[in-house]
């Protein structure tokens, strides 16, 4: 079952397909739509689950959707600042605990997610400087802003991206930082979830009906059929 999945796991990151959070749930950048009326992108996509029965192994998929907040992590940052958040708060904020699960949020580089482990104050895209290997395998030893410029065209040097704090993703031993200028909620924002008319709202933007339902799936199922 583990191979199995992994074989899905490739198939569909082949086709473009993005996997958001530990449970496997596929997403198409692609194929996101906006809904400026409440600074959301909907993000159509698939939940896979193998499942070993009698008569051998079967791929069990269904349509899902995800909401992402189109203002960046950054832009959340400075709102807290506004209200009068403390540092301590706003680290609390991004620090997962018993009462507070991780935050999962997608790079506008290269539509990766990462769920966060805390914010590190200390540091910024100015001061952070690593190794990386450029496109030719050259060692290069460059701050983030430096990084950013090489390798995506993107420029961080202003003085509010230049000076921003980092989010820190721990994987493994290693420890990953984001710049949250360049990052993305993959949830409803809390303020969102809690007014009932807005969640009503969403609905609309979900896909519920049955027959549509069958036809995406239908339509995933032809296209990794044709490039098996």
């Amino acid at each position: 079952m583990d191979f199995f999945n992994q074989l899905t796991r490739i198939a569909l990151q082949s086709e473009g397909f993005v996997q958001i959070g530990r449970i496997p749930k596929f997403y198409l950048p692609s194929e996101k739509k906006p809904i400026n009326e409440y600074d959301l992108d909907t993000w159509p996509g698939y939940m896979t689950v193998t499942k070993s029965l009698a008569d051998g192994l079967f791929l069990n998929v269904d349509t899902a959707t995800r909401f992402v907040n189109q203002k960046t992590v950054l832009s959340i940052i400075w709102k807290m600042e506004d209200r009068g958040d403390s540092m301590k708060k706003i680290k609390d904020y991004f620090t997962p605990n018993d009462y507070n699960p991780r935050i999962t949020v997608l790079t506008a580089y290269n539509s990766r997610s990462y769920q966060l482990d805390g914010i590190n104050f200390n540091l910024s895209p100015k001061t952070y400087t690593f190794e990386w290997k450029d496109g030719s395998g050259q060692v290069q030893k460059t701050n983030m802003i430096e990084y950013f410029r090489i390798k995506y065209k993107i420029d961080l040097s202003s003085k509010d991206n230049a000076q921003q704090p980092l989010l820190e993703v721990n994987i493994r031993d290693d420890t990953i930082l984001l710049p949250p200028s360049l990052c993305h909620e993959a949830a409803l924002p809390t303020d969102f979830v809690k007014d009932a008319n807005k969640m009503r709202a969403l609905h609309k933007y979900k896909i519920s009906d049955p027959a549509q339902r069958a036809e995406r799936i239908g339509s995933l199922m032809d296209r990794l059929a044709i490039n098996a």
